[in-house]
C-alpha cells in the first residue's frame, strides 16, 4: 500500500513538478525521506548536523534541476522560442503539452535545422500577452517567445479545445519592416485550431502539423528580419509547398468561355513564403555581390531562379545573375538575364540601360552607348560608388574602350552622385578627347556630352 502511495503521488508530481507548488512538494517530500533514512542509520549524536548538510545539498540540487528542466533557466545562447499554455481544464495540460512538445522534437531533430533550439516553459506563467515582453527581456537568452490561450469545455456534450489567441515577440532590429500581427494572420490562415476529444486520432496530427507550421513560419520572420538570411531560407523551406502557389481553375457553367480560380488560404500561405524566401535569395546576392563572391552568387541565384522565376521581383535576382554571369566569363548569359530584366520592368528601367550600356562599352559601340546612356534616370539606383567601382575594375581589361569607360563614370557621378563634380569631369573629356575629331560617331558623342551637362540630372529623357 505505501509503495503504491508513492507511486501515486510521484505520478502527480509529475504533472505539478514544472509549477513553485511541485519544487515545494518535491522539497518536502526529500525531507521526509532524508530525515526517516538518517534517523534510522545514523548515530543520534550526528544526526542533526549530517541530516541538515545532506538536506541543504539535496535541496540544492533539486532547485537546480527544476530550474533547467523547466527551462526557467537557460544554459546558453541560441535560437529559442518559448511558449506558455493557458489553459481552463488543468486535465488538459499533459495532452496541450504533448502536442507542443512532438512539434518541438520534429523541429529540433532536423539536421537542417541542427542550429535551431526550442524550449516549452511552463503554463500559467502569464496571464495577458503583455507580460510576454517583460519575461523576454528578463533574460538575453530568449530570443522569442510564442504565447498561446487555449480554452478548453465541453459543446454538444464533447469535450473539446479551441486555439484562441496566439502572440509573439522576438528581438526584432528597431528599423524591421514585418508588420508582426499580419505575419501571424498569414501563418495561422487556412489552419483549423479546434480539436475534439471524438475525433482524437486525425485531431492530434492536425494541431501537432499546425504548431510546427506556425512556430517555424515566426522563426523564420525573426530570422529574416535581422538579416540572417541563409538560415531564414533553410526554415522557411521546411513548410513551403510549391505545388500549394498552384490556383485550380473553375469553369463557370453559364458561361464557358469564362474561367475563374478558387484562392484558398494555402494558396496564401505558399504565395507569402515563397515572397519571404526570393526576397532572403536577394538579399544574399547583393551581398555575395558586394564581397565579389562571382561562383557562390550565380550558385546561390541559379537555386532562387528554379522555383521563383515567375515572381514580379525576379528582376532584382537577374540583376545580380547578369553580373555573375559576366563576371564568371558568360557575356551571352549575362545578357540573356538582362533582356530577362526588360521583359519584367521595360526597356527603360535604370538597371537595364546601365547593363546595355556597359556592353555598348565593351564592344566601344559609340551609338549604342548613347542611347542608352541618354535615358538614364536618377531616381531608383542606390548604390552608385559600387557601379563607378565595377566600371573602373573592367576599364583595364577593354584597351580600345577607355573613353566610354571615363565618359561613363562621369556621367553617374553627375546623376547620381555630385553634378558639379560630374559636370566638371565630362568637360575635361570634351575638351582633351573630343573637341576636334572628325569622325561621326565621336562628333555625336561631343553633341551627346555637351547636352549632358547642359540638362539637370532628373531631366535627361529619351527625345
Amino acid at each position: 500500500m505505501f509503495k503504491s502511495d508513492i507511486f501515486d503521488f510521484l505520478e502527480k508530481l509529475k504533472i505539478y513538478w514544472e509549477k513553485p507548488f511541485g519544487l515545494f512538494t518535491a522539497i518536502l517530500f526529500s525531507a521526509i525521506i532524508c530525515f526517516f533514512l538518517f534517523t534510522n542509520s545514523v548515530p543520534g549524536y550526528v544526526i542533526f548536523s549530517f541530516t541538515s548538510l545532506y538536506f541543504v545539498l539535496v535541496i540544492t540540487a533539486i532547485v537546480i534541476i527544476w530550474a533547467l528542466t523547466t527551462n526557467r533557466v537557460l544554459t546558453r545562447d541560441a535560437h529559442l522560442i518559448s511558449f506558455t499554455i493557458i489553459i481552463e481544464e488543468e486535465k488538459k495540460q499533459p495532452l496541450v503539452k504533448k502536442f507542443f512538445k512532438h512539434a518541438i522534437r520534429k523541429i529540433n531533430s532536423s539536421k537542417e535545422l541542427k542550429g535551431l533550439r526550442i524550449k516549452l516553459i511552463p503554463s500559467g506563467i502569464f496571464n495577458a500577452k503583455e507580460d510576454l515582453e517583460k519575461y523576454k527581456d528578463r533574460d538575453s537568452k530568449i530570443i522569442s517567445l510564442m504565447w498561446f490561450y487555449i480554452i478548453s469545455g465541453e459543446e454538444n456534450k464533447i469535450e473539446s479545445m479551441v486555439f484562441k489567441e496566439i502572440s509573439f515577440r522576438a528581438r526584432f532590429p528597431d528599423d524591421q519592416l514585418f508588420n508582426l500581427s499580419k505575419e501571424i494572420k498569414i501563418g495561422m490562415s487556412g489552419k483549423d485550431w479546434k480539436y475534439i476529444s471524438s475525433e482524437a486520432l486525425t485531431d492530434n496530427l492536425k494541431i501537432i502539423t499546425n504548431l510546427y507550421e506556425l512556430i517555424l513560419y515566426n522563426i523564420g520572420i525573426y530570422l529574416a528580419s535581422n538579416s540572417k538570411f541563409k538560415d531564414a531560407i533553410l526554415v522557411l523551406k521546411k513548410i513551403y509547398s510549391p505545388q500549394e502557389r498552384n490556383l485550380i481553375p473553375i469553369q463557370n457553367q453559364n458561361s464557358p468561355n469564362t474561367i475563374s480560380f478558387n484562392v484558398n488560404a494555402r494558396n496564401i500561405i505558399a504565395a507569402r513564403l515563397s515572397e519571404l524566401l526570393l526576397n532572403c535569395y536577394i538579399h544574399i546576392s547583393q551581398k555575395l555581390l558586394d564581397e565579389k563572391k562571382w561562383k557562390e552568387g550565380y550558385s546561390n541565384s541559379k537555386e532562387a531562379e528554379v522555383s521563383f522565376s515567375d515572381l514580379e521581383k525576379y528582376y532584382y535576382l537577374c540583376i545580380g545573375l547578369s553580373v555573375f554571369s559576366y563576371k564568371l566569363g558568360n557575356l551571352l548569359e549575362s545578357k540573356t538575364y538582362t533582356e530577362k530584366m526588360k521583359q519584367l520592368k521595360g526597356d527603360n528601367a535604370d538597371e537595364v540601360l546601365l547593363n546595355q550600356g556597359f556592353y555598348a562599352i565593351i564592344a566601344n559601340n559609340i551609338p549604342e552607348f548613347i542611347e542608352n546612356y541618354r535615358r538614364l534616370g536618377n531616381a531608383t539606383i542606390q548604390n552608385h560608388i559600387a557601379i563607378i567601382e565595377f566600371l573602373n575594375e573592367e576599364k583595364p581589361n577593354y584597351p580600345n574602350s577607355q573613353l566610354l569607360f571615363s565618359l561613363a563614370e562621369s556621367i553617374i557621378t553627375k546623376l547620381y552622385i555630385d553634378p558639379v563634380e560630374g559636370n566638371l569631369q565630362i568637360r575635361e573629356i570634351i575638351e582633351s578627347e573630343l573637341e576636334g575629331q572628325n569622325d561621326n560617331d565621336l562628333k555625336k558623342l561631343r553633341f551627346f556630352a555637351h547636352s549632358i551637362c547642359r540638362k539637370r540630372p532628373q531631366t535627361i529623357i529619351v527625345r
